[in-house]
């Protein structure tokens, strides 16, 4: 009776325990727990405040929080995504789909493939010419420009994707074979990365995609990273930093962004994959010549920002991240002053990949072309007076020498004073 007495009371107290184990990690943390993967924010803590606590948000907020941070919360998760995966080969993340032998994917790049947001031929034709119009206005100024389709995972690899998002039969317009179709057509300069990297899929030993990973590997954007270098110096006809690499690591402990997706999907145990290759960079800038650039783009640059090309091979390089987002510095696109930075830069290019485009190639375009050629966005009379007065300044020894001064006083590049000085007199005689 004693023994089965206290075996009762022996599981009693186990259950207590568990019990408070989560609430003892909620309110000590005493216990390490690794944050879940992916895009979204948890909720942050909320303060009690009379009117909060009076309108519900203080209620809401506090069940919210507490629910993202509960003791252990992200070992729960976890396992429910462990048993998921492995009981029924499903996501429980949203935007997330496990294809043939584990490769992930997400949805959009998927039905990117199928017309999937497709613009349509009118819209995209229009885009063109506006690309075609600054390409056109950019050579005049002596700066170089072209279009950088960034690839996609799903046109890469059709053959893991699940049966249900198989390419349609006949002849689909999309907004990638449309657009590019244009750009050859008008003659803008690109480079279809998309294209080139389905060129060598078959002969190539090392991957330029990973199972695991939403953008290319680290070795697939390397290799980008190179042909816009090589667009660059035919462009502006100088030599840039070598850009290389003398050895190339394998590793199946996948780096930087080549697991993206399986970092997401939150598991309890890691994904067997095969090793990717990791080139180690070096970048010669011994006697070569570093323009300013500014890449307008998603986040197929990140990796490209992440080799310290922007500080390395071109001079104070700027990414406009969706126009959202300006770096370094991690500023409000609203904060950048636009018409300085396009003055100065002597490289503007735009990447994107084909999933992307439904959303954001207008958007993109638009802007710079707006910038140039719309009279409520920046008065082309008013911009032929800005470049006068830019030629006067430098033209005028002293009036220059002074605009040295301030550029040396305000650290900024000698162009962009010398812009910023010829706007503020054109504004001030225009009052």
């Amino acid at each position: 009776m004693n023994i089965k007495e206290n075996s009762i009371k022996g599981l009693f107290f186990l259950l207590l325990i568990l019990l408070f184990l989560p609430m003892l990690q909620f309110n000590f943390n005493w216990v390490k727990v690794n944050e879940l993967g992916g895009y979204g924010i948890p909720p942050s803590n909320t303060s009690l405040t009379k009117h909060a606590w009076l309108d519900g948000n203080y209620q809401r907020e506090k069940e919210q929080y507490i629910k993202a941070h509960f003791g252990f919360c992200n070992w729960a998760i976890r396992l429910e995504h462990q048993i998921a995966f492995w009981g029924y080969g499903m996501s429980r993340v949203n935007g997330l789909i496990i294809g043939k032998e584990n490769y992930l994917y997400e949805p959009s790049y998927m039905k990117t493939r199928n017309g999937w947001g497709y613009l349509g031929a009118d819209r995209l034709t229009d885009l063109a010419k506006k690309t075609k119009a600054v390409q056109d206005t950019m050579r005049k100024m002596g700066k170089a420009f072209f279009f950088v389709i960034a690839p996609n995972k799903a046109d890469y690899y059709p053959e893991y994707l699940p049966d249900k998002y198989a390419r349609k039969k006949g002849d689909i317009p999309t907004n990638y074979t449309v657009f590019r179709e244009k750009l050859i057509h008008y003659g803008i300069d690109h480079l279809d990365i998309n294209d080139w990297f389905m060129s060598m899929k078959d002969t190539t030993s090392i991957p330029l995609y990973g199972p695991m990973g939403i953008h290319y590997t680290t070795y697939g954007a390397a290799i980008t990273a190179q042909r816009i270098f090589e667009e660059t110096e035919r462009q502006l006809n100088k030599d840039l930093p070598d850009f290389y690499w003398d050895e190339l690591v394998w590793d199946d402990n996948l780096r930087g962004s080549d697991d993206d997706l399986e970092k997401a999907l939150n598991l309890a145990v890691k994904i067997p994959v095969e090793p990717l290759a990791y080139p180690k960079l070096l970048i010669n800038k011994e006697g070569k010549y570093r323009p300013r650039a500014i890449t307008i783009g998603d986040s197929f640059f990140w990796q490209l920002v992440n080799m310290g090309i922007e500080e390395r091979v071109f001079d104070k390089g700027q990414f406009w991240y969706y126009n959202r987002e300006a770096y370094p510095g991690q500023r409000k696109f609203v904060e950048v002053n636009y018409a300085a930075e396009l003055e100065t830069a002597e490289v503007v290019f735009i990447i994107m990949t084909p999933p992307n485009m439904k959303k954001y190639l207008g958007p993109f375009i638009e802007h710079l072309y707006n910038f140039y050629f719309d009279k409520e966005s920046m008065n082309g009379t008013e911009n032929a007076r800005i470049q006068e007065k830019m030629k006067q300044i430098r033209a005028t020894p002293k009036w220059l020498k002074k605009v040295e001064a301030k550029a040396k006083a305000k650290g900024l590049p000698l162009k962009e004073m010398i812009y910023l000085d010829a706007k503020y007199v054109v504004d001030n005689e225009a009052k």
